[in-house]
């Protein structure tokens, strides 16, 4: 996994090369049940780019167990004449960089040390302690480096994270800088209202004078659409922000500084007593985090995934219809009676009529996939809002409504009660366009009006009626 910061490391001349990075190895022993606890090192530390030995990770889920602002790369890429760092496990023991004998991996890789002119780089303190308690320690999560421009800084074990080996971070380069910080960005409305009363722009004057047929009402929204987020975005500056956003319960946070602690103790004094507590501290914190993770989905496109295959579980039809001939004859009659002249014209919008409900609406709510909030529809000046009132008018004459406002994004609410691991738990709720949802409002006054002035609305009919309320049938 990489920073977005840091070079992909091309086979290009001239590349863009960092100043300095800070590099992280470690054999995880299945990802799956350490992702949140590197994530959380990850940020602590720092981390430019982590490699990960043994994931266990399956090779058809090319996504599992990413960490956001991170790229992840699973298929190792070697370049010729190019800097060369490798990082991780190797299982070679050499007394050499503090492992207490030698094996046959270790011997080798001393001698091709001189033979291929490659650099041996070992922390001071041992980074595997087996399970066994009676097996000692050693020192075989190393790095080697070649062709690198960059000079070593600094490389130190961790006692951290849950396995046998402990996370080790190389530092190349001078001590200053790390990757970019995360970033929150703050919005400065009262600049937006100001820069929104200029109308003179490439995006409005593009818009026709007279809007007509369909195709000017969908080319004036899309306008329209982009003049409020470009000024949005130019309005908008970045803060830092924190990108952890699965924070662990205070329980869990204190059971990982006890393992941290008993792994310290382990290190500098490795008994049978202290690694062994070590290990029973390791694998309470793994049962808790399994807990807690309750093997929910990590990523957003996970996530994602398995709410979409919940919701298309769950409004799939059983059987087809019934009856398909009559449906189509019912689809025919509605596209015939909708291609007719109406015979009863719909009040015009108006300027006060639209201020009105603009003036009404709850900058709380979250935009839908234009990006345009109710926040930002607040500050629309004058003419902004005559626009808008051009668009109704010739939507209501054409019997229209744009595709633009139709489109939502869907968002997954949990249900109280319901496990929180199950994605059926979740209601789905579409977010729409707060300009799709004014010109909503503007067609439901004006359909009720006419439905109630003419009487075509059943006595019988209680609910979404105003001034009756549900109950008053049970009581009459």
């Amino acid at each position: 996994m990489s920073a977005p910061g840091c070079s992909s490391f091309p086979p290009s001349v001239g590349r863009l090369k960092p100043k300095n990075i800070r590099l992280l190895s470690f054999n995880a022993c299945g990802l799956t049940s350490n992702v949140l606890e590197l994530k959380k090192c990850m940020s602590e530390n720092s981390i430019d780019i982590a490699l990960v030995q043994e994931t266990y990770l399956k090779p058809n889920r090319p996504k599992a167990c990413s960490i956001a602002g991170y790229v992840q790369l699973r298929t190792d890429r070697t370049y010729s004449r190019d800097a060369v760092i490798l990082f991780g496990d190797f299982n070679c023991k050499n007394i050499r960089w503090g492992c207490p004998s030698n094996n046959y991996n270790g011997i080798k890789l001393d001698e091709l040390e001189d033979r291929l002119d490659f650099g041996i780089i070992a922390p001071s303190t041992s980074t595997c302690f087996p399970h066994v308690v009676t097996h000692r320690p050693s020192t075989i999560d190393i790095a080697l480096t070649k062709g690198v421009a960059l000079n070593f800084n600094s490389i130190e074990t961790i006692h951290g994270l849950t396995s046998d080996h402990r996370p080790v971070i190389l530092k190349m380069g001078p001590p200053d800088g790390g990757r970019p910080i995360p970033i929150r960005k703050i919005t400065n409305w009262k600049r937006v209202s100001t820069a929104l009363e200029e109308i003179d722009t490439p995006n409005l004057n593009s818009i026709p004078n007279d809007i007509a047929s369909t195709d000017e009402i969908d080319f004036a929204i899309g306008a329209l659409t982009n003049h409020v987020r470009t000024v949005v975005e130019e309005s908008e500056r970045e803060v830092p922000a924190s990108s952890d956003r699965r924070k662990f319960p205070p329980d869990i946070l204190e059971l990982i500084r006890a393992k941290n602690a008993a792994l310290r103790r382990a290190s500098a004094y490795p008994t049978p007593e202290y690694r062994s507590r070590a290990r029973a501290l390791q694998r309470e914190v793994k049962a808790r985090v399994r807990e807690f993770r309750n093997e929910m989905a990590i990523d957003d496109a996970e996530i994602a995934e398995c709410l979409a295959d919940s919701i298309e579980t769950q409004c799939s039809h059983a059987s087809p219809p019934h009856d398909i001939a009559h449906i189509s004859r019912i689809e025919e009659e509605v596209l015939q009676k909708t291609s007719l002249e109406p015979k009863d014209d719909l009040a015009p919008v108006s300027l006060s009529e639209v201020q009105t409900l603009v003036k009404s609406l709850n900058t709380r709510k979250a935009p839908g996939l234009d990006g345009i909030s109710n926040k930002a529809i607040k500050c629309f000046s004058i003419p902004l809002l005559n626009l808008l009132v051009a668009i109704f008018n010739a939507c209501i004459k054409n019997c229209y409504f744009p595709p633009a406002w139709k489109e939502a994004e869907v968002i997954g609410i949990h249900k109280p009660g319901k496990p929180r691991d199950l994605p059926a738990s979740y209601r789905p709720i579409s977010l729409l366009s707060g300009l799709g949802k004014l010109f909503e409002k503007i067609l439901k006054t004006r359909l009720s009006d006419h439905l109630l002035g003419k009487g075509l609305i059943i006595d019988e009919q209680f609910g979404f009626r105003p001034a009756i309320l549900v109950h008053s049938k049970s009581s009459a």
